[in-house]
C-alpha cells in the first residue's frame, strides 16, 4: 500500500485512541472530549445487540453460500499453488499474523470472560464509565430520544446468546475449510492432467494463427488479425475457458491468459490490435500485421518456457514427435 492510502487510516486510529484516552482522565471537574457525546451512549448500548445480529446474518450467509465460498477459496488456493510468483514468505507472514490474532482473541476471552459465557459486570462497568464521561458526572438529562426503547432492548438482551452463533460459525467455517482443501487438491490434480494438452493446443493455435496472418486470400490485414485472434479464442474455449462471443475483448484476453497461463505482454498487445481491427474505423496496415506476428512469436516462446510444462509426460513426448 502507498503511504497516501495508509495515512487516513493511521489518523483515524490516532483520533480514536485520543478519544478513548479521555475516558480514564476525565473527572468531575475536567471536561473530556466525550462530554455531551450522547451518540456514544447509543453506540455502547446497541453495540452488543448489533454484534449478535451481525453474527447471525453471517451464519445465515455462510450456511446458504457454503458451496460457492468453499469453491472460491479452493480455486484460489490452487491458483496460488500453481503460481511461481506467489512467495512462500508472504504466505507464512499471513499465517503468523492470523495465528497471532486468534491467540490474542482467545486470551482476551479467557482473561476477560472466563469460558464462553462472559460476565455482565464487565459490560456494565464499561457502560458506567462511558456514562460518567458523557454526562461529566452531573447525572443524565431528563430524557433522550428512544431511550426507553433502547433500555428495553438492552434489558432483554443477554451476552450468553453469543455462544450459539459462535459455535455455528465454528462448525460452518470448519466445513467450508475442509471442502476448500478438497476442492484445491482436486483442481491441482485436474490442472496437472490438463497441462500437456494445454501446451499442445496452445502451440497448435499459435501456428494456425500465424498461418491466418500470412494468408493472401484476404487482402485486408484487419481481417487477418481478427481471424488469428479468433483462433486463439477458439483454442481456449475448447479447453474449457469461460469465453464466448458475447464477451468484450478484455474479457477474452483474461480467459486466454488464464487457460494458457500467459503473463507476458504479447497477448495484451495482440488483444489491442484485435480491438482496433474489429471496432476502429481506420484501416489496418501491413505494419499492424507484422506487429501481430511478433506478438504470436512472443506467445509461442512463452508457451515453450512455461514452468507448468517443463516436464511433459511420456505420452506427450511420443505424440509430440
Amino acid at each position: 500500500m502507498k503511504a497516501k492510502r495508509i495515512l487516513p487510516y493511521v489518523a483515524a486510529l490516532l483520533f480514536l485512541a485520543w478519544s478513548l484516552g479521555t475516558l480514564a482522565r476525565s473527572g468531575p471537574s475536567s471536561g473530556g472530549l466525550l462530554v455531551n457525546s450522547y451518540w456514544l451512549l447509543y453506540v455502547v448500548y446497541l453495540l452488543p445487540l448489533a454484534g449478535l445480529v451481525g453474527m447471525i446474518v453471517m451464519v445465515v450467509i455462510l450456511a446458504l453460500e457454503w458451496r460457492v465460498i468453499s469453491d472460491a477459496i479452493g480455486m484460489g488456493l490452487a491458483a496460488r499453488r500453481r503460481s511461481k510468483t506467489a512467495k512462500k514468505r508472504r504466505t507464512t507472514l499471513s499465517l503468523v499474523i492470523a495465528g497471532a490474532a486468534w491467540v490474542f482473541a482467545l486470551m482476551t476471552v479467557y482473561y476477560r470472560c472466563p469460558g464462553f459465557r462472559c460476565q455482565t459486570n464487565a459490560t456494565q462497568n464499561i457502560t458506567q464509565v462511558v456514562e460518567q464521561n458523557v454526562f461529566n458526572n452531573t447525572g443524565p438529562p431528563p430524557s433522550l430520544p428512544f431511550s426507553g426503547t433502547i433500555a428495553n432492548l438492552t434489558g432483554f438482551f443477554s451476552t450468553d446468546w453469543y455462544v450459539f452463533p459462535f459455535l455455528a460459525l465454528i462448525v460452518i467455517g470448519g466445513i467450508i475449510l475442509a471442502r476448500s482443501v478438497w476442492v484445491s487438491a482436486d483442481e491441482t490434480r485436474r490442472v496437472a492432467l490438463l497441462t500437456p494438452r494445454v501446451q499442445q493446443e496452445g502451440q497448435v493455435a499459435v501456428r494456425e494463427a500465424m498461418m491466418a496472418l500470412v494468408a493472401r486470400e484476404e487482402a485486408d490485414p484487419g481481417s487477418r488479425i481478427i481471424a488469428c485472434y479468433q483462433r486463439m479464442v477458439r483454442a481456449a474455449a475448447n479447453l474449457g475457458a469461460p469465453i464466448g462471443p458475447d464477451l468484450t475483448a478484455r474479457e477474452l484476453e483474461v480467459g486466454i491468459r488464464g487457460m494458457f497461463h500467459l503473463s507476458g505482454p504479447g497477448i495484451g498487445e495482440l488483444t489491442q490490435l484485435f480491438e482496433e481491427a474489429r471496432y476502429s474505423l481506420h484501416m489496418m496496415t501491413e505494419a499492424d500485421g507484422q506487429e501481430a506476428q511478433s506478438c504470436l512469436v512472443e506467445i509461442a516462446a512463452e508457451l515453450e518456457a512455461s514452468p507448468l510444462v517443463d516436464e511433459p509426460g511420456p505420452e506427450a513426448v511420443r505424440t509430440g514427435a
